[in-house]
């Protein structure tokens, strides 16, 4: 899960954070062994609430 407190998600910015969230599921894979099933990445502003939960696609 990562969290985001800076901006509301665009599209841009999800496909981004998507993909940096798919780059810590896979380094969690590598160090614990286990395997990552969702990613999660949720915008926290006072006035924008979003979460968006994605499949991990493993590589």
């Amino acid at each position: 899960m990562d969290c985001k407190t800076d901006m509301a998600l665009s599209q841009v910015s999800q496909e981004a954070d998507r993909q940096q969230l798919s780059l810590y599921a896979g380094q969690l894979e590598r160090i614990t062994g286990g395997r990552v099933r969702e990613l999660v990445l949720v915008c926290c502003q006072p006035t924008v609430r979003q979460v968006m939960a994605y499949e991990h696609a493993r590589r």
